[in-house]
């Protein structure tokens, strides 16, 4: 186990100095993520981190950049309420053709309308991370993004890539992992998740690739 871990440690460690040099921005954002953070979030800006999540679902963060900023316009900015009096669907369907995320975030926007948020902000942690799969588009994987993305819990999203790298490296559980390089390395466990994801989405087609690559190493 013991040269298992030293090989995690190298990969990690590769993998953040990745991050560090092409997602500078993106990492610092992460680190800075808090519970105050969250405690300070509007409605709107909750609607716009839960449309991220939505629309990353089985998509390509790399292209989903480049076309969310259109996305938000099409929604009017994420204002609560225009989107969730929306019923027009040509502007946004015209940007991501997508109808099942598009009626995802108008419906999730009248539960926030309705006063879902509100109450979201009043549960203690670990019950609202449980919440926010009653969130059409949000689900038992996702919901931990989400979580992570709005400062609600420091927390990784069990994604494919997270699994594979847990398999690769002999870990019985991602939470074990994701735990022990959190304590290694001094990073909260949502900036393990971040580094680890970004490096294996960017380098490694598969586990096949990416379990050569360690045993390489």
């Amino acid at each position: 186990m013991k040269a298992a871990l030293k090989k995690l440690d190298t990969f990690f460690s590769r993998g953040k100095r990745y991050s560090e040099k092409k997602y500078r921005a993106e990492l610092r954002d992460f680190r800075r993520l808090s519970p105050e953070t969250f405690r300070r979030m509007g409605a709107d800006d909750f609607l716009e981190e839960y449309a991220w999540v939505v629309y990353a679902a089985g998509f390509k963060e790399a292209i989903l950049e480049k076309k969310f900023p259109a996305i938000k316009k099409a929604f009017n900015g994420f204002k609560v309420q225009y989107v969730s009096k929306m019923s027009n669907l040509h502007a946004v369907l015209k940007v991501f053709n997508s109808e099942r995320k598009a009626r995802n975030v108008i419906e999730g926007s009248r539960m926030i309308a309705r006063g879902w948020f509100a109450n979201l902000k009043q549960c203690k942690p670990k019950r609202a991370v449980n919440v926010l799969d009653e969130l059409p588009g949000i689900g038992p994987v996702n919901k931990y993004q989400l979580a992570r993305d709005i400062g609600l819990a420091d927390v990784a999203k069990p994604d494919i890539w997270i699994i594979r790298v847990t398999k690769v490296f002999g870990f019985s559980h991602y939470k074990k992992m994701v735990k022990y390089l959190s304590g290694k390395t001094g990073e909260k466990e949502g900036v393990v998740d971040f580094i680890l994801w970004i490096f294996c989405a960017e380098h490694f087609k598969g586990i096949d690739s990416l379990r050569s690559y360690a045993k390489a190493m």
